[in-house]
């Protein structure tokens, strides 16, 4: 996949991508049911250590905004069991909401991670691991899918 994003005018303006994409493993089943983890794109793996004291502000490359939204269609024979609750994390630097609804078929994995400014001060390294080790966690939450019975 390529692009040209010569023609935007600025840095605030958005860039939108629609793709479709088919993955295999990426569930795992156990007797009736299917797990997986519906964030695909963007998902933090891992958080920051804990330090008992920071000595160097962290400076990212710039700041921004990620938004994905993904859509799943549900396996005919199975239905939502589980979802994931919704994840809302506010913070001086950054905010991150995660939800997952479903519609008839299909389910809707909406993400977005926004950092409002390039620089964490010493200070604000605590809030900056608590902050990922929450954003981990939602990343990591799972969809369970059930087979339905079968009508006899």
């Amino acid at each position: 996949m390529s692009g040209d994003f010569s023609g935007l005018a600025h840095e605030a303006e958005g860039v939108g991508i629609q793709f479709t994409l088919t993955v295999d493993a990426l569930a795992s089943k156990t007797g009736n049911r299917i797990f997986f983890q519906p964030n695909l794109l963007n998902a933090w793996s891992t958080a920051p250590p804990k330090l008992s004291r920071r000595r160097q502000t962290v400076i990212l490359n710039y700041a921004f905004t990620d938004r994905d939204t993904i859509y799943w269609q549900i396996p005919t024979g199975y239905k939502v069991e589980s979802l994931p609750a919704a994840a809302t994390i506010e913070t001086e630097f950054a905010s991150f909401h995660s939800s997952l609804e479903t519609r008839d078929r299909e389910m809707v994995f909406i993400r977005r991670l926004e950092f409002r400014d390039n620089r964490l001060e010493p200070e604000m390294w605590d809030a900056y691991q608590d902050f990922a080790a929450r954003v981990v966690a939602a990343d990591r939450a799972q969809v369970v899918l059930v087979k339905e019975p079968v009508a006899e």
